[in-house]
């Protein structure tokens, strides 16, 4: 999986301090809450709809922005196969920054294997 593992290691080296907590509803609530800037699925479509549900509400309602790395909308239905690789940020321009960095390197180095 070079493209995710590219994503993450982008990511990682543009952040102060990475933690990997590994759930999604507590990590949407830490960022909701403001104790963490954000967190994401380093595109490996990884979030289901039940993953993003509570973040799309509390962190909007907080100012901050529930974005698909690939820019596909959140959509409330009851298809469960459908994923979506999540970012989770305190501001939309972060959320559109950590997005673009992400997609950025898995396409550069999807593309380069």
């Amino acid at each position: 999986m070079p493209g995710p593992a590219a994503a993450w290691w982008a990511a990682a080296s543009r952040a102060a301090r990475v933690r990997i907590l590994s759930t999604t509803c507590l990590e949407a609530a830490l960022v909701a809450e403001g104790a963490i800037d954000a967190f994401a699925d380093a595109c490996s479509d990884t979030h289901r709809l039940v993953d993003l549900a509570a973040a799309a509400v509390t962190v909007t309602r907080a100012g901050g922005a529930v974005l698909d790395v690939r820019g596909r909308p959140l959509e409330f239905d009851t298809d469960l196969t459908r994923r979506w690789s999540g970012v989770v940020a305190a501001t939309p321009q972060l959320g559109r920054e950590l997005a673009e960095t992400l997609r950025t390197a898995a396409d550069t180095a999807t593309a380069g294997s």
